[in-house]
């Protein structure tokens, strides 16, 4: 079981769901494309003017950080044949708050085929008894 020490970073979180089983995926193009129709405008134009600050061209942005930006998912990934969406966070104090976007966000979500999301904060569990969670 990884421990709650060895996970401090998104990367970190990555490797260790994948030793345990789970299978990292890239959303497509198109279910971005989709999912980013189903956002507010307001919530769209930031999130692209924020991009657009640090990429020269849209399509210069990888797709994990398109995601990432336009609905708050730092990680999506498949475990026993269910899609999760996760938000991944070293801040305690900012769980609930990052549980009520992801809340918001929830058609988002569903077009991008992610069944679940969950807030990940390794100061509060190990990677492991999180995926013993998902069982």
């Amino acid at each position: 079981m990884t421990s709650i020490k060895s996970v401090n970073s998104e990367r970190e979180f990555k490797l260790s769901i994948q030793k345990l089983g789970a299978k990292l995926i890239t959303p497509s193009s198109q279910q971005i494309k989709l999912a980013a129709s189903r956002l507010s405008e307001k919530r769209r134009k930031a999130a692209l003017f924020h991009l657009a600050r640090e990429y020269s061209t849209l399509a210069a942005v990888p797709a994990g950080e398109l995601v990432d930006r336009l609905f708050g998912l730092d990680v999506v990934f498949t475990y026993c044949g269910v899609t999760y969406g996760v938000d991944v966070t070293l801040d305690p104090s900012a769980v609930s708050g990052k549980k009520e976007k992801l809340q918001s966000l929830r058609s988002a979500h569903a077009a991008l085929g992610i069944q679940k999301t969950l807030v990940f904060c390794p100061t509060n569990t190990t990677v492991g008894q999180f995926i013993s969670s998902l069982l």
